[in-house]
C-alpha cells in the first residue's frame, strides 16, 4: 500500500502541470520530484521500490533543469539509506519540495520580486521551520541547528535551487554530527585558506562562502582530508596562472558557487560518511586526486607543444576541447596523484597510495572519458565556433552534440564520485 503514496506525488504532477506557465511548472516539478524522493524515505520503503522511483523521476525529468534536482535528490537518497539515517535526506529534500516552491508562489501571488528582501526573510524562515521540525520529530538533536541550516539553505536558494540548494543543505547537516571545537577550527583554517584562494582571484564572492561552508564540515570529519584538499585548491590555483586556455573550452579565473561544489562535493560526502561513523578516508583522498589529477592534467597539458588527440579516436584535436588528452597531461594526472599521497603520508604512511594514484588517474581519464562522449557541446551563433558554454559572443548557443545538461561541472562531479567507486 505504502508503496504507491510517492507515485501519487508524480501522477499529480503529470495531470496538474498543464495548468502553470513554463517558469512555475518547472518550480511545481521539481517541487514534487523532491517529495516523491522525500516521502519514500521517510515511511522506509524497501530499497528496490526507492531505486524505482528515483530512475522514474530522473527519467521523467530529463528535457528540463528538474533533471538536476533529480540526480541530486536521488544521491542524497542513496546516502539516507546507507547510513540508515532519515534526517540526511529529510533536511535537504523537505526544503527543496516545500520552502523553495511555497515562496515561490507567495511572491508570485503577492507580484514581489524572488530575490528581494521579502523572499529571503520568508525562505530564511520557512526553512528554520522545516529544519527544526524535522530535528525534533526525526532525532534528539537540538532544534536551534535550523537558525543556522535555515541560513545556509536561504543562501544556497539564493545561488541556484537546481544545483547549490540540494549539494549545500545537505552537506550543511554534517555540522549536527561535527563537535563544536572542530567546527570552529574548519571554520577558521577554511576562512584563511579561501581568502587567500579569493585573494589571488582564483575564487569569486559565491566561491569564497561555499569553500568556506564546504571546508568547515570537511575539516570537522578529517583535518587530513581538509589538508588534502587544501593542497589541491592551492596547487590548482597556482598552476591554473601560468596555463593556456581556450576561453572557449574553459573558464579561466575565479571559480563561482557551482564550479567549488563540483569538485568539493564528493569530498564532503566522504567527510559526511566518516561523521556517521564509517572508514570512508579512503573515499576522500580518491575523490581528491580525482579532482587535482584531471585539473593538473588540463594545466599542465595546456603547455604541451604538441596537440592533443581526443581519448576515443586517438584523432588530433583543438587545444582544451574536452576528450583531448596529451602525453603531458597524461604524466601531470600520475603527478597529481603521487602529490595528494605525499600529503597523507605523514600520517598514514603507505596506506592511500593506491587510492591517491590509481583513482586520481582513473577520475581523470573517466573525466575525459565523459567529456569525449557525452558532455555538451555548442555551436555560437554569431562566430560559428564550437563551444561548451551555454553562452557565446552575448548570446545563447546551439547544443550540437551530447547532453544539454552534462556541462563541465556536471562531469568533474560524476568523475569525482566513480574515482570513489573505483577504489570500493
Amino acid at each position: 500500500m505504502y508503496e504507491i503514496i510517492p507515485l501519487g506525488f508524480i501522477l499529480v504532477e503529470q495531470l496538474t502541470s498543464k495548468f502553470f506557465d513554463e517558469k512555475a511548472k518547472l518550480v511545481f516539478k521539481k517541487a514534487l520530484f523532491s517529495a516523491t524522493i522525500l516521502t519514500a524515505i521517510l515511511i522506509g520503503l524497501p530499497f528496490e521500490f526507492l531505486l524505482g522511483y528515483m530512475m522514474l523521476v530522473i527519467g521523467l525529468s530529463i528535457n528540463d533543469e528538474s533533471i538536476y534536482t533529480s540526480l541530486f535528490g536521488s544521491v542524497i537518497g542513496f546516502v539516507a539509506i546507507i547510513t540508515a539515517n532519515p534526517i540526511v535526506g529529510a533536511i535537504p529534500l523537505a526544503v527543496m519540495s516545500i520552502a523553495v516552491p511555497t515562496a515561490y508562489f507567495l511572491t508570485s501571488i503577492l507580484r514581489l520580486a524572488q530575490k528581494g528582501i521579502f523572499w529571503k526573510s520568508y525562505m530564511y524562515l520557512f526553512s528554520t521551520a522545516i529544519i527544526s521540525q524535522i530535528l525534533v520529530s526525526l532525532g534528539p538533536i537540538n532544534p536551534l541547528w535550523g537558525l543556522a541550516l535555515g541560513a545556509i539553505v536561504t543562501w544556497a536558494a539564493k545561488l541556484d535551487d537546481s544545483f547549490s540548494l540540494p549539494l549545500l543543505a545537505f552537506m550543511s547537516v554534517g555540522y549536527i554530527y561535527s563537535s563544536p571545537s572542530a567546527l570552529v577550527a574548519g571554520f577558521g583554517f577554511s576562512l584563511i585558506a579561501s581568502s587567500f584562494a579569493y585573494y589571488l582571484r582564483s575564487l569569486n564572492f559565491e566561491g569564497l562562502v561555499t569553500a568556506i561552508l564546504s571546508g568547515t564540515m570537511i575539516y570537522a570529519a578529517s583535518p587530513v582530508l581538509f589538508l588534502a584538499l587544501l593542497g589541491f585548491l592551492v596547487s590548482s590555483s597556482l598552476l591554473g596562472k601560468f596555463a593556456i586556455h581556450d576561453e572557449r573550452f574553459q573558464k579561466k579565473g575565479e571559480r563561482n558557487s557551482t564550479q567549488v561544489l563540483s569538485n568539493s562535493f564528493a569530498v564532503a560526502l566522504a567527510g559526511f560518511l566518516i561523521l556517521m561513523g564509517a572508514d570512508a578516508l579512503i573515499f576522500g583522498i580518491a575523490a581528491i586526486s580525482a579532482a587535482t589529477a584531471d585539473t593538473w592534467a588540463t594545466e599542465i597539458g595546456s603547455l604541451s607543444k604538441k596537440r592533443p588527440r581526443m581519448i576515443t579516436t586517438l584523432k588530433l584535436v583543438e587545444r582544451g576541447k574536452s576528450g583531448g588528452v596529451t602525453a603531458l597531461g597524461l604524466l601531470g594526472s600520475l603527478i597529481a596523484g603521487l602529490f595528494i599521497f605525499l600529503i597523507t603520508a605523514p600520517f598514514y604512511g603507505l596506506t592511500y597510495f593506491f587510492p591517491a594514484v590509481v583513482g586520481g588517474a582513473f577520475g581523470s581519464l573517466f573525466d575525459s572519458l565523459l567529456g569525449a562522449t557525452f558532455q555538451a557541446i555548442h555551436r555560437c551563433r554569431i562566430c560559428k565556433k564550437a563551444t561548451e558554454n551555454s553562452e557565446h559572443c552575448g548570446k545563447s548557443t546551439n547544443l550540437e552534440n551530447g547532453l544539454w545538461w552534462l556541462n563541465n561541472d556536471m562531469v568533474n562531479l560524476f568523475a569525482s564520485l566513480t574515482a570513489m567507486l573505483v577504489v570500493l
